[in-house]
């Protein structure tokens, strides 16, 4: 039997004085302009990203973890480790190794980290699965995630993945929001039913062993899989959280904000940013899809910081009526990813939210 590591103590060392030895230009135009308190080097102990997640959940129970507003349902940070346990446990149980990659196929829903983190937990990789996929794509990820055996696939897109199924053949597929199960296939809750939360004794080496394994769009040809280790994930959210400094003493975030989980967690941008609000602890309101009125609103009634998205969205968030007619006041911070955010867009936000151009991030 393996010992399982205990992260318990685990905490991050910001050096501030101190350039990383990989930084090759130290004239690089920005680092002039690097605030004193965002710390030059951030050195920790290898650690998975469940464990990190582990942390800070056990810190804040009690504290809502996902809400998803069209159904109403709301899951505490103690309900993302009890559950992701039992579904870690139930992989095991159904013969998943360290190293096998387990796919997930589904648009935003809280399924979808619990079972990112039960994953984990077993040593396999996470592959997410764009949902809006052709089934000839789909059966291409599979084949070069070296022919995963299973995969958690929401029930609206079972079709797809059962026509996928000409070309590979997936052992197990277990729907995700499904009142029941399909020929062949066993519901989200009948798979955790009756298993214990147990987290399976599996030794991970955070700095090799990969945690996730996410595919390109695919525009210049098929998709490829980009592999991403514990310690690539924990550094980009530790890198993430501290680019704008490091919080005075009694002012920090983690347990207080809200993250309006609009971005696509089957894409790059979308997956970390799930990782990062998780680890803060923040409360993940879910959107299965983008309604300019519907984030506005949110923005208000949440009283949300900071909005990630990318530029298509704040072009239909400034286009929508309600732009002008909701307060947005609460926002301090805006964040734009996937493609370069034209001026002009940032132009019209900063004119009516106040926040300036250096603040939203391209």
């Amino acid at each position: 039997m393996i010992n399982m590591k205990d992260y318990s103590s685990w905490e991050p060392i910001y050096d501030y004085e101190n350039e990383s030895p990989y930084l090759e230009n130290k004239n690089r135009p920005w680092l002039k302009y690097r605030p004193t308190n965002v710390p030059k080097t951030i050195k920790f102990d290898p650690i998975p990203v469940h464990e990190l997640i582990k942390l800070s959940a056990t810190e804040y129970p009690n504290n809502v973890c996902v809400y998803t507003k069209t159904t109403d349902k709301k899951y505490t940070y103690r309900e993302l480790i009890y559950i992701s346990d039992k579904l870690a446990n139930a992989l095991y149980q159904l013969g998943a190794k360290k190293g096998e990659p387990i796919g997930i196929r589904t648009s935003n829903c809280p399924e979808f980290i619990f079972c990112c983190i039960g994953i984990m937990r077993t040593g396999a990789i996470v592959v997410p699965i764009n949902p809006l996929l052709k089934e000839s794509d789909v059966a291409h990820i599979i084949k070069e995630s070296d022919n995963m055996r299973t995969a958690f696939v929401h029930r609206g897109n079972f079709r797809t993945m059962k026509k996928a199924q000409k070309d590979v053949r997936l052992e197990n597929i277990i729907l995700l929001e499904a009142n029941s199960a399909k020929e062949g296939t066993i519901t989200f809750e009948e798979f955790i039913e009756n298993i214990a939360p147990l987290q399976p004794d599996v030794d991970i080496d955070p700095s090799n062993d990969l945690a996730a394994l996410l595919f390109t769009g695919g525009t210049t040809g098929l998709p490829k899989g980009v592999m991403l280790t514990h310690t690539n994930l924990v550094s980009c959210t530790l890198s993430t959280l501290l680019m704008a400094g490091e919080a005075e003493e009694g002012e920090d975030n983690f347990g207080k904000t809200v993250n309006l989980s609009v971005l696509p967690l089957c894409h790059s941008f979308g997956f970390l940013i799930m990782i990062i609000a998780v680890f803060g602890t923040a409360m993940l309101v879910i959107f299965p899809s983008f309604n300019a009125a519907d984030i506005l609103e949110a923005i208000e009634y949440y009283k949300v910081k900071n909005y990630v998205g990318v530029p298509v969205m704040y072009q239909m968030l400034i286009n929508n009526p309600d732009f002008t007619e909701r307060d947005l006041s609460s926002l301090e911070e805006a964040n734009s990813g996937s493609a370069a955010l034209p001026p002009e867009l940032a132009k019209k936000w900063e004119d009516v939210v106040g926040i300036k151009w250096d603040k939203v991030l391209g």
